[in-house]
């Protein structure tokens, strides 16, 4: 038994173009006490909607069997006890968030102690311990899903008709409200291109909600051609 520092060495002609890894391996008595396993990483899904919380080797699994369970019986995290947990394998847990979960990219996620022991084979494991209480920052996805604005205006409009804006069925928002939405607004007439603060104030008192459309007074317009621009930006 021993802990040994494995490198692996690169050779060719192109040798220099890559960095040669290495591992650091413990090797313990067959008979000796499994050390528990660490919280590795805590990474949001690229829909946003899930939490990937991977362990460095198999453990336990807490002891529990049931196929689902609040994530707050062995991590905290904002809102995990509306969060439902699942053990993915012995290594793995995968956390389905609550749609008002306010998790963000940076936050902490914290292994409960006492919780999580290494795998159990055999089955005599009396002596195995449990993991102490751990922290890891939640990781971005690997490709986080974009905003796609789909904004939905009349064309062409009398001076007796409002004006509607419906931005209802943009996506990308990963299941939560959006962190930003930006709107600008021009009109191009005699004066060439110029700001519209008026038309802009009501867009913006709708802050980030913009689940149904927007109603705008025939007031607020003149004869001219008006341009209106959304940006939106998620949580990830």
């Amino acid at each position: 038994s021993g802990r040994y520092n494995i490198v692996f060495t690169i050779t060719g002609a192109s040798a220099a173009e890559y960095v040669a890894p290495s591992a650091s391996v413990s090797v313990i008595a067959s008979n000796a006490a499994k050390p528990a396993p660490s919280l590795a990483v805590a990474k949001f899904s690229n829909s946003g909607g899930t939490l990937s919380l991977v362990f460095d080797g198999p453990s336990n699994r807490a002891g529990i069997s049931a196929s689902n369970f609040a994530c707050s019986q062995i991590f905290n995290f904002a809102d995990a006890a509306r969060a439902s947990c699942s053990w993915v394998n012995g290594s793995a847990v995968r956390a389905v968030l609550d749609p008002s979960n306010n998790l963000a990219v940076g936050a902490e996620v914290r292994l409960l102690a006492g919780k999580v022991k290494a795998e159990c084979q055999p089955a005599d494991c009396g002596s195995y311990t449990a993991a102490s209480a751990q922290v890891v920052l939640v990781s971005p996805p690997d490709a986080p899903v974009m905003p796609t604005v789909l904004l939905n205006t009349p064309s062409l409009i009398s001076s007796c008709d409002n004006v509607t804006i419906d931005a209802s069925l943009s996506s990308g928002s990963g299941g939560r409200d959006w962190t930003a939405v930006s709107w600008t607004v021009v009109r191009a007439d005699a004066d060439g291109i110029v700001p519209v603060p008026n038309v802009l104030a009501v867009l913006n008192a709708r802050g980030n909600d913009i689940r149904s459309p927007i109603v705008l007074s025939r007031n607020l317009f003149a004869q001219a051609t008006y341009t209106v621009t959304l940006t939106l930006i998620n949580f990830l």
